[in-house]
């Protein structure tokens, strides 16, 4: 059966998961300076990463500086030495963009290593909190920072937040 927590607010640890979910904001601010940057439209094409540049469908301009397979994902990448992904480094920088993802998160949570592989989902925000599911079989104690939700509470929680989400988006 599976279990799910509620990250406690306030905590050091709500900070880290609202991280994982707000880090694009930075990226969504600057979209119009990204696309002239890269001379097309970047939604959906860019990858959220400030070591590496990653672009599902690089533009005809610079598809010779990508690799010429993409990877699992669907997304090329920059060759290393390409002047592209130069320039990307000096734009990271001087935006002062960031990148965040839940290898990052599981770490800076300092739960232990076997804990690490309990965790199967993380959830966005939902009605002012977030959560996160076990995986099956997993045993989770001795983490102050949060508190576990019996099955049916998260479920309504979940459909509530999946139906305002959709009148939303219709």
């Amino acid at each position: 059966m599976p279990r799910y927590f509620k990250v406690l607010s306030g905590t050091k640890e709500w900070g880290l998961f609202n991280k994982l979910w707000t880090f694009q904001d930075g990226w969504l601010t600057i979209k119009n300076k990204l696309d002239d940057f890269f001379g097309c439209d970047i939604h959906k094409n860019l990858a959220t990463n400030i070591h590496e540049l990653y672009m599902k469908n690089p533009p005809d301009h610079l598809r010779d500086q990508f690799s010429k397979n993409p990877d699992k994902q669907g997304f090329y990448r920059a060759k290393s030495n390409s002047s592209i992904r130069k320039k990307w480094l000096e734009f990271v920088k001087a935006h002062q963009l960031e990148d965040y993802n839940t290898t990052r998160l599981l770490w800076e949570l300092e739960i232990s290593t076997d804990d690490m592989n309990a965790i199967k989902a993380f959830y966005p925000m939902m009605d002012g909190d977030y959560y996160f599911e076990l995986r099956e079989g997993k045993k989770w104690t001795g983490y102050s920072w949060a508190v576990e939700l019996d099955e049916p509470t998260f479920l309504r929680l979940r459909a509530d937040w999946l139906e305002s989400n959709n009148k939303q988006t219709a």
